[in-house]
């Protein structure tokens, strides 16, 4: 594929198909040779290969066709509005999975296999007023799941966040579908085993109105606290990994209309996305601008907090968020983010030991000194932006900024000033709703 154009693409997946329906038993085999742990034969996925199918998967899987052109959209962003800070509450922003795939550091065991000890050990840190979770609770040992063990595993690590003493407000992840990272759309079939299965998890923190909602695509809005909205999506419907997304490239989220409501969407209400999109277990953060796209700071209007996760990937240390919020403009004052060195994760084993939960930094004290910013100010869209232009001018900052990425780890590799690196991770921070015109020679925000 590296050296392939659009067209060859296209060509190449359609010949795929012709083969495939030819001689299904065969490819299978062919397949089976190179890669012995398949063993599970997915659904059919029947797309328009020699049409707009065939070019979005060449462009989501492979990035050779150009990007698709984007609906418009009904969907209108509220004005900005000034902060006046008030009481000062702290959500906690979690991502975890609570078994462990063979094979994985043997030092990540105790997080993901003493779930009870973990959640103990974050509750005593947090003291949060609620808790928002970025899902993906299965393991990445997908080839070993069924539709019961996924259920099972769920219900486990829900009953064990049960005893949090703050109301959980989850989403959706990959790794909770069976198999894994494959979401039905309208066309393709009906996954209400997983949608029901969740939303009897989830009736622990969420009211009738939002079960209702969650029951149908895993997507649902909710009002923690007076004059706040999250509205949590299911955004696997726009994920690469789901060959669902590509049989009928006309399907829209089925959660769109919801989202329209005037309860959902009123543009006096501070409103907070969730989504599973970004869950990439590392620490970044991303912009995005009004719908004339020109990027500035005045024109940034959104971020996307890519919080760290509980549970490691690689190379990367443990690690999870507190945010200070405003409770009158729900606006993020700090974030304070915690890490635990996984290389001591045998000590912990051998001698009961909790993790070892510790602050890595403060948002606003660590990149404060390269966007200064008074007190009485929320760190905005807009001093974010600044943060990000701070990163071009200053490898220091820059430098710091990739330290934490890897929840300081130090084990992710080296960004020198003197590559290509910064300039194309600067890029996709800076870039949120445009992050594939940036360029991908050393590698994307994801893992």
């Amino acid at each position: 594929m590296a050296s392939m154009d659009c067209g060859a693409c296209v060509s190449a997946l359609a010949i795929t198909k012709h083969f495939d329906r030819r001689n299904r038993q065969g490819v299978l085999n062919a397949f089976k040779k190179l890669c012995p742990s398949i063993k599970k034969q997915t659904p059919d996925v029947h797309a328009d290969i020699n049409g707009d199918d065939g070019k979005l998967i060449c462009y989501g899987l492979y990035g050779k066709c150009p990007a698709p052109p984007l609906p418009e959209s009904a969907l209108r962003f509220p004005k900005p509005r000034p902060v006046n800070p008030t009481a000062l509450h702290t959500v906690a922003n979690l991502l975890m999975c609570f078994t462990c795939p063979t094979g994985m550091l043997t030092k990540i065991i105790q997080l993901e296999q003493r779930p009870s000890v973990t959640v103990r050990s974050v509750v005593a840190i947090t003291k949060a007023n609620f808790t928002i979770l970025t899902g993906d609770i299965p393991a990445h040992d997908t080839w070993l799941g069924t539709i019961e063990s996924t259920k099972e595993v769920e219900h486990t690590a829900y009953k064990t966040m049960s005893r949090l003493p703050s109301k959980i407000y989850p989403t959706i992840g990959n790794h909770e579908s069976f198999p894994a990272s494959l979401f039905n759309t309208p066309s393709t079939g009906s996954d209400k085993w997983l949608y029901d299965s969740l939303a009897d998890e989830w009736s622990r923190w969420l009211p009738a109105d939002s079960l209702a909602s969650a029951r149908h695509y895993g997507a649902y809005s909710v009002s923690p606290a007076a004059g706040l909205r999250i509205i949590s999506l299911n955004t696997n419907f726009c994920y690469k990994q789901s060959f669902f997304n590509y049989a009928n490239s006309d399907d829209t989220d089925p959660f769109v209309g919801p989202v329209n409501t005037k309860k959902s969407s009123s543009a006096t209400r501070p409103t907070w996305l969730r989504n599973s999109s970004l869950d990439t277990h590392y620490d970044d953060f991303a912009l995005y601008y009004a719908a004339d796209g020109v990027k500035s700071a005045e024109n940034a209007i959104s971020t996307a907090w890519v919080g760290p996760s509980v549970t490691p990937l690689g190379n990367l240390n443990s690690g999870f968020r507190v945010y200070k919020v405003d409770t009158k403009s729900w606006n993020v004052f700090d974030s304070l983010t915690y890490v635990a060195d996984i290389s001591k994760g045998s000590e912990w084993d051998a001698t009961g030991a909790t993790p070892d939960w510790h602050l890595e930094y403060s948002a606003r004290a660590a990149f404060g000194p390269y966007a200064p910013i008074a007190d009485n100010k929320a760190l905005s869209p807009s001093w974010w932006y600044e943060v990000a232009t701070a990163f071009e001018k200053d490898d220091a900052a820059f430098q710091k900024f990739w330290l934490y990425r890897s929840k300081s780890s130090g084990r992710i590799g080296a960004c020198p000033a003197d590559g290509a690196c910064p300039s194309e991770i600067i890029c996709q921070l800076k870039n949120g709703n445009g992050a594939e015109t940036c360029p991908k020679h050393f590698g994307d925000l994801s893992p």
